[in-house]
């Protein structure tokens, strides 16, 4: 889907790496061959849509720019992890993505990464590459109500793609899981009016209003229309529902052309409170 080649002699450039920058989707990152600063060179998107389907314009996908001859002086680093140390009130079985600042390497050694319960007992888990720079790390099993855990991960041992070596040590952040007594639910029912278009199964989301890390819960409605999100925090929600006509779990807006109808879904609730330990009950949800 991407080319990049010198403008001058037309001949394609070689890309090394290419990804998707975790937290922020409509951004890309290209690692290129050395470039020389006197040329120019154009890159090529083909066949790339929006997440509706849209594909990239085919008289807007192109863009030309200048070599540069500027090197990396800030080197291969950690950029984050969604936690601090000592954080409370974490997810009994959450995801912790670590960021790096460049493509790892293709032969990375993820056991240098472990979670530690607080005996130092190692703790089972499954680790992702999410992109060429992205780990993540989330438990197998849930993880126990108001207990303290460790993500250690020994950085040295990280290299990037050309074999540059994490210039982070060895760090640990701990953090100790909620109170999952503090959780409620919310169960209700969705009632469809249309008779006539019933394919696929219908699903409810739970969308926390306000706040900077907003959490949403996704679960499937039965075929008479009932839903059951558990383990959820307290807090302000909205909810809304809908069908899921091509069966991938995921609202679908469709697209203008070639024409594909839109998946229909609900209008958005009034806004529901939760409270902790008191579960929600009769919530309802209108679709036509």
């Amino acid at each position: 889907n991407f080319k990049l080649e010198d403008t001058t002699t037309k001949k394609p450039f070689e890309i090394l790496t290419l990804q998707a920058t975790y937290n922020k989707p409509s951004s890309v990152t290209m690692i290129t061959a050395r470039q020389d600063s006197n040329a120019a060179y154009r890159l090529f998107v083909h066949n790339i849509t929006d997440t509706v389907g849209n594909i990239i314009n085919p008289i807007a996908n192109t863009l030309a720019f200048s070599g540069s001859p500027k090197h990396d002086t800030l080197g291969f680093r950690l950029l984050s992890v969604p936690l601090k140390d000592s954080t409370r009130g974490v997810a009994v079985q959450p995801t912790l993505m670590l960021e790096f600042s460049d493509a790892l390497s293709d032969t990375i050694a993820l056991d240098s990464i472990i979670l530690l319960s607080a005996k130092n007992d190692t703790v089972e888990v499954e680790k992702q590459i999410l992109n060429d720079a992205v780990i993540a790390v989330r438990p197998k099993e849930k993880l126990k109500n108001m207990s303290w855990y460790a993500l250690k991960a020994a950085l040295r041992t990280i290299r990037s793609w050309n074999n540059v070596v994490c210039r982070d040590s060895t760090k640990r952040w701990r953090f100790e899981t909620l109170d999952i007594e503090d959780l409620s639910s919310i169960e209700g029912r969705v009632f469809d009016q249309n008779e006539d278009d019933l394919a696929g199964t219908v699903y409810v989301t739970a969308l926390m209003v306000g706040g900077k890390d907003k959490p949403s819960y996704t679960v499937p409605a039965d075929t008479s229309g009932h839903f059951f999100i558990p383990e959820i925090q307290d807090g302000k929600y909205v909810l809304q529902a809908f069908r899921d006509r091509n069966k991938n779990g995921k609202f679908d807006a469709g697209r203008p052309f070639p024409f594909i109808r839109s998946e229909r879904i609900s209008g958005i609730s009034d806004t529901l409170k939760v409270r902790a330990r008191w579960p929600l009950e009769d919530a309802r949800l209108n679709m036509r």
